[in-house]
């Protein structure tokens, strides 16, 4: 697995959006948690957002809105590019390619 599948994996364990009995799992660090379990920041926060979004689609009397679909799915789009590319700054920066320490 290159560089860049097991960073993409590893956001994905970090997202619960890989089980626990997935081939990856074994390659993850013990350390590494799935911070969207129950009880977990991410978790609870997620939780927000689907009430939010459930709240709206009752307000305009629809099941699914594409437009808070469209929010919800581009904001998830955005963590997951940021969260990657901080990743890579950490490896540069550990590697002491990237900037003063």
């Amino acid at each position: 697995m290159d560089y860049q599948e097991w960073k993409e994996q590893l956001y994905d364990y970090l997202c619960g959006l890989l089980d626990e009995d997935a081939p990856f799992s074994a390659q993850i660090p013990a350390y590494v948690e799935d911070d969207f379990r129950l009880g977990r920041p991410c978790g609870e926060w997620y939780e927000v957002v689907y009430e939010a979004a459930d709240r709206l689609n009752r307000r305009l009397g629809t099941q699914e809105d594409a437009d808070v679909d469209c929010i919800i799915q581009s904001m998830l789009n955005i963590s997951r590019r940021l969260s990657l590319k901080m990743f890579d700054y950490g490896v540069l920066y550990q590697s002491g390619r990237g900037g003063k320490n």
